[in-house]
This record gives structure tokens, C-alpha cells and sequence, in this order.
């Protein structure tokens, strides 16, 4: 709530005082404010992920924690019995690398490698 010091303060300045509503911040949040002028230069990262079947013992953080949900869990049971996580159907190309699964992977079952641009990690 302004105060009757804080309007006249704005007026002097020559700001006009509008309210916040549900509506105004939902348009903050929808609509970007900054974007980097070298947006359409810059490159996506790319990456080449390698899992190993044999470690995972499907507690699921790989694929409920990739931000690009380029990971899901396979219909096939490793050695231990337990599903490791695939590639999810088109998105072979979407790893970009963030180490995400990495980091989160209890059992070091799953990494991540940054591909340059000529194709090769």
C-alpha cells in the first residue's frame, strides 16, 4: 500500500503509481526482459551421454532431473534386475550436456561428454 508521501513523490517525478495484480505479474514472468544481443551467434551445446547398465540400480533421479528429458527408463532389466535409462525416442540429438545425470547418480552409472562441432566428444 503507498502512502500519501510516496504519491506525491512519484508525482513529482512524473511516475504514475499502478497497482500489482495476479495479472500484471503472470505478463512479468511470461515475457522475457533481457535477452543477450548475440543470441542468434551463439551455438547449442551439444553432448554424447553413455550409461552403463550394469551399475544402475533405477532409483530414477537421471531421468526425472534432465532438463532437456532426453532420458527414460528402458523396458530391459540389467544384470541386477533392476530398468537403467535410455534415450527417449527423438531425442538423440537433445543432450546438451549440462551433467545433470552426472552429478545426480548415486552409482556413477551414467555421463556425459561435450561434442564439438565437428561431431566428435
Amino acid at each position: 500500500m503507498t502512502t500519501s508521501s510516496e504519491n506525491s513523490r512519484a508525482a513529482y517525478y512524473g511516475f504514475k503509481i499502478t497497482p500489482l495484480t495476479p495479472d500484471r505479474i503472470k505478463d512479468w514472468y511470461e515475457q522475457p526482459i533481457r535477452q543477450p544481443l548475440n543470441l542468434d551467434k551463439k551455438k547449442q551445446p551439444r553432448g554424447q551421454l553413455y550409461i552403463i547398465p550394469d551399475r544402475c540400480k533405477e532409483c530414477g533421479y537421471c531421468w526425472e532431473y534432465c532438463p532437456e528429458h532426453v532420458l527414460s527408463i528402458s523396458t530391459n532389466l540389467n544384470k541386477k534386475g533392476y530398468r537403467y535409462p535410455t534415450i527417449a525416442d527423438g531425442k538423440e540429438d537433445a543432450c546438451v550436456a549440462c551433467s545433470m545425470c552426472t552429478e545426480v547418480c548415486p552409482d556413477f552409472a551414467i555421463f556425459t561428454e561435450e561434442i564439438d562441432e565437428g561431431g566428435t566428444p
